[in-house]
């Protein structure tokens, strides 16, 4: 095992030369997001005489898990060099990662990482659904699938709060606002990395490359109800988060439906969600 330094970044970013982009966001992923702030960045990082040999980065992470809020970690970017692949390498990685913390948090696993999880007993979540909806269809496939889609919208009917005020932001409401709103829906969920302002702030406002906008609900005195976090580009709209409560159906279906009609041209939509809730209201939409 060796500790990471600075001069091994540039064999590592070597690792993922099919995604040009690292190099842009590396100080943004794992050096000034909160948790790296609050205890430094340390990856898993195996060196050998030929250098660099395996890396699996890692971003602490505030996570409510039941009652409690714990330090866990998220795992991304996994790589083993091929001339010791087949060696253990990746199961040495991975077992090191579990006594880094409590709660180890992998999206997005690729097929390499995803082999080396299921041997060491990891399994999938069943409780993480993506979902589509298709507007501009291209083939009968589309066509036939965009039928499905008018079907949830019959088959998963959701009243609106017309009481809301809804409003779309290029900035997050204010820190006080929105850490008041993480307290306020923190004990709805039973599994969930902390919304609060700092964490959001980070993921969405100090991204180097991508661009958010907010959809922010408020109730009739104005206090902040809930928010939804869209990135449109080249015609494809994606959900990227909700912060709010979980069991706010008809305020999701009304910051849906304007979301919906805000991005009226746009030709597909995608979410990605673990919310049971945000799950019914997307089928609502007409999302599969």
């Amino acid at each position: 095992m060796s500790e990471y330094r600075p001069e091994h970044r540039p064999q590592i970013l070597e690792f993922f030369r099919d995604a040009p982009f690292k190099n842009d966001i590396w100080n943004w992923q794992y050096e000034t997001n909160p948790g790296a702030l609050a205890c430094g960045f340390s990856p898993i990082v195996k060196s050998d005489d030929q250098g660099v040999s395996g890396f699996n980065g890692v971003m602490p992470v505030s996570i409510k898990y039941g009652q409690d809020v714990v330090e866990g970690l998220w795992s991304c970017d996994f790589y083993v060099a091929a001339r010791v692949r087949g060696k253990g390498l990746g199961k040495e990685i991975k077992q090191e990662l579990l006594e880094r913390a409590p709660v180890i948090l992998s999206f997005g696993v690729s097929p390499t990482a995803a082999i080396v999880l299921e041997k060491m007993g990891w399994s999938k979540s069943p409780e993480v659904w993506s979902f589509r909806r298709i507007i501009t269809a291209s083939s009968f496939k589309d066509r036939a699938i965009q039928c499905l889609q008018s079907m949830m919208k019959l088959a998963f009917r959701i009243p609106l709060d017309l009481s809301l005020n809804l409003t779309f932001q290029s900035e997050l409401p204010d820190a006080r606002e929105v850490n008041a709103l993480w307290q306020e829906a923190a004990p709805t969920y039973r599994k969930i990395v902390c919304r609060t302002y700092d964490y959001l702030n980070w993921r969405y406002q100090k991204h180097p490359l991508a661009s958010y906008e907010f959809l922010v609900a408020r109730d009739e005195s104005g206090k902040l109800q809930g928010m939804l976090v869209l990135r449109e580009h080249e015609g494809v709209v994606r959900v990227v988060d909700y912060i709010g409560c979980s069991d706010r159906a008809s305020m999701l279906k009304s910051m849906m439906k304007a979301a919906v009609l805000r991005y009226h041209g746009a030709r597909l939509w995608l979410a990605v969600t673990s919310d049971p809730a945000l799950k019914r209201v997307f089928l609502s939409e007409g999302f599969f």
